[in-house]
């Protein structure tokens, strides 16, 4: 099933027309959806508080002609910024409406690119085709793109072939569980 989350809810009727007439019904961060395909690490294990625990993730060799793009991502606590390990990560690409506008972003589970943060909360994406994409975070009954943590904008990124491109630390206040 393919998933798009929309940048605002206010969503042209042009794009809404490209999408329909792909048979694509566009979702707002919220549906229900088969069972995630297995993950590129090791299986992940459930302790007692419920959050996904999981081993440092396998890094496959950087293909040449691929990106690769990383980062880490915390919760601010009452006691500072915590790792979020296990965490299910996505890149879903962007969405233009027929003028050529951003509106949205779209990811297919069995295709898109996919990690799973590791114990210290950092993430990498390993040979990503170039592309503009959006850092989905997927809780499997629901997903939700990542904003930009202090401005609350869209947190968009480049890939380019042969290079790194870092999503730096990424401090939220809250994430869904």
């Amino acid at each position: 099933m393919v998933r798009f989350i929309l940048f605002k809810q206010s969503f042209r009727l042009s794009a809404l027309a490209l999408i329909g007439a792909l048979g694509i019904l566009p979702i707002a961060g919220c549906a229900a959806s088969p069972a995630a395909p297995p993950a590129v690490t090791s299986p992940l294990s459930t302790p007692a508080n419920g959050a996904l625990q999981s081993p440092i993730p396998v890094v496959p060799t950087q293909k040449a002609g691929l990106g690769r793009a990383t980062g880490k991502l915390m919760l601010q606590t009452a006691a500072g910024a915590e790792p979020q390990p296990g965490r299910l990560l996505y890149l879903a690409e962007i969405v233009t409406d027929g003028n050529g506008r951003e509106t949205a972003v779209g990811y297919d589970r069995t295709s898109a690119p996919r990690t799973t943060t590791a114990p210290d909360g950092t993430f990498v994406f390993a040979n990503v085709k170039p592309g503009r994409y959006g850092l989905i975070i997927d809780v499997v009954s629901q997903a939700f793109m990542l904003k930009e943590p202090t401005s609350g904008g869209n947190l968009l990124i480049d890939v380019k072939a042969d290079v790194v491109t870092d999503f730096g630390t990424l401090v939220y206040q809250d994430l869904p569980r």
